[in-house]
């Protein structure tokens, strides 16, 4: 887990939002419906049903390894067709997934449409994603994550193991206070931590978020 990360900490500037973000990188995030938005004196949190997305997974050992790997498959072309990809944000990673890490790219449109719509059905998104290119080694995989809703906490600076795990107990402990229900047996399995930088980006340039998934059903708007 240390090796995911870089560096010491420093005061976290303010958060950007998505727009700020997209607009920031230039590159193509995913599109979610955003239930609940509650910020609480800096204690703030969102929840998001994200639209069906076409991934690329690989485990890893240290982040710049991920990085290398999926971005090979991406934007190198290292792949069956050999299509050289524009790049998306953020990368997604499961850093306490046992028996290995995991980290994943989003595939850009036309594998992850830009034009998903809110009303449309998990299986209506699904038919409108074109199939990626498969990929030419083993240890990459991809696949269609069709149902993720993740309760959200946004921070910036360097995303190191204390701060990302006090991130955790900050969300977990205020979807107590909600009322909203998450798997507390696998907590630190599904934990993800989403980046939006590159890995030689400046701390005070940097976008994170730590997401928690949580069951639809059980979210109290």
């Amino acid at each position: 887990f240390d090796n995911l990360f870089g560096g010491g900490t420093k005061k976290n500037k303010t958060t950007m939002t998505d727009e700020e973000i997209r607009a920031k990188y230039g590159v193509q995030l995913p599109k979610y419906k955003s239930t609940v938005v509650k910020e609480n004196s800096g204690a703030g949190y969102e929840i998001r049903q994200y639209q069906p997305m076409s991934v690329v997974t690989t485990t890893y050992e240290a982040r710049p390894e991920g990085y290398e790997l999926l971005g090979g498959f991406c934007n190198n072309g290292e792949n069956s067709l050999g299509l050289k990809m524009p790049k998306t944000a953020p990368c997604v990673m499961k850093p306490c997934r046992t028996p290995n890490k995991t980290m994943f790219f989003i595939l850009p449109h036309p594998h992850t449409p830009y034009d998903w719509e809110e009303r449309m059905t998990v299986a209506e998104a699904i038919d409108k994603m074109t199939p990626p290119p498969d990929p030419i080694v083993d240890y990459l995989k991809c696949s269609v994550i069709d149902n993720l809703t993740v309760a959200v906490v946004k921070f910036s600076g360097y995303a190191v193991p204390d701060v990302v795990f006090r991130k955790r107990d900050e969300l977990k402990a205020i979807l107590d206070r909600d009322g909203v229900k998450y798997n507390a047996d696998t907590v630190d399995e599904e934990l993800m931590l989403a980046q939006y930088n590159e890995v030689y980006s400046l701390p005070w340039n940097r976008d994170n978020e730590v997401w928690l998934p949580i069951k639809v059903q059980e979210v109290a708007t």
